[in-house]
């Protein structure tokens, strides 16, 4: 085999071993969230999978298998994927937001929250901070 070509096959498994890698890293809580698309998205009629940079779904009115000229009429990202290091108190929070396409929100669904509840998660308001009445 040349020795070009041996490079370039090399650089190809490089590449693509970086690509895996990244979808590794990637949490999946929802890994196909059609019902959650239909909820942003309730006159659409196809998505697109999961693509692009950064990644997003599309919504189509109409379906651009029969239509290719179907103008699309929203997108939708998680938010993970917008902002990957972005983590709330407990880790990431999983949202998928919808917003079509002058930039509206549609919607948007929390899937995945692991944040702690109720009183013992709140810090204590220190001494140096008003209460108000409250204690």
């Amino acid at each position: 085999m040349a020795k070009g070509k041996k490079l370039a096959i090399l650089a190809l498994s490089l590449c693509g071993g970086v690509a895996a890698a990244a979808a590794a890293d990637r949490i999946y809580t929802t890994p196909n969230p059609a019902a959650e698309l239909k909820r942003l998205f309730p006159a659409a009629v196809a998505f697109s999978p999961l693509a692009g940079e950064p990644l997003h779904f599309i919504a189509y009115a109409a379906d651009p298998k029969t239509s290719p000229s179907a103008p699309p009429s929203g997108v939708a990202f998680w938010t993970t994927d917008l902002v990957p290091q972005e983590h709330g108190y407990h880790g990431p929070i999983h949202i998928l937001v919808g917003m079509d396409m002058t930039g509206v929100l549609t919607g948007v669904v929390v899937t995945y929250n692991s944040e702690p509840y109720g009183y013992f998660s709140v810090s204590r308001r220190s001494s140096r901070c008003s209460s108000r009445g409250r204690r």
